[in-house]
């Protein structure tokens, strides 16, 4: 499994030729790579029958782009805090390990301009390589942003 550390992925998002507003927040010590095919074939389903559950799989004024942007970051992350349960403890005690000791998912929530007059919400997804995915979570698709719609980045929280 591919980890980067906070100080890596800053680098890496950092090297972006994102706005010269754009915060970018890291929340966690280290990050795992998930797999762009898992990501969308397996887990943006699941993802979608979470939110089903709780009827709110359209989009409307009170649940929008960024609703689908933070819960599916969330989501990803109780899938990885499912998977890696392990405390430091219980893992010294049982001589046992998780899969990766990674704190949270290389997923984060970003904005962007995507008009003169709008902003929109979506997933970036640190993949293999050093390279930045672009996931709609309302769809569940990847995107191709073009340079301008990349230059225009002022929000990144992973």
């Amino acid at each position: 499994m591919i980890t980067y550390t906070k100080a890596k992925l800053k680098k890496l998002l950092e090297a972006q030729n994102f706005s010269a507003e754009c915060t970018i927040h890291l929340n966690d010590r280290s990050y795992v790579v998930l797999d762009a095919d898992w990501l969308k074939k397996e887990a943006y389903p699941a993802y979608y029958k979470w939110l089903s559950f709780a009827g709110v799989t359209k989009w409307r004024t009170n649940w929008d782009c960024d609703n689908f942007s933070q819960t599916f970051k969330t989501f990803l992350n109780i899938l990885h805090a499912r998977e890696n349960s392990l405390a430091f403890k219980e893992r010294s005690k049982s001589n046992k390990k998780n899969t990766t000791e990674a704190e949270a998912v290389a997923v984060g929530t970003m904005s962007y301009n995507n008009s003169a007059r709008s902003a929109h919400a979506i997933n970036v997804v640190i993949g293999k390589n050093n390279e930045l995915l672009f996931f709609e979570p309302d769809g569940g698709d990847f995107l191709n942003l073009n340079k301008k719609q990349k230059e225009s980045i002022w929000y990144l929280n992973f």
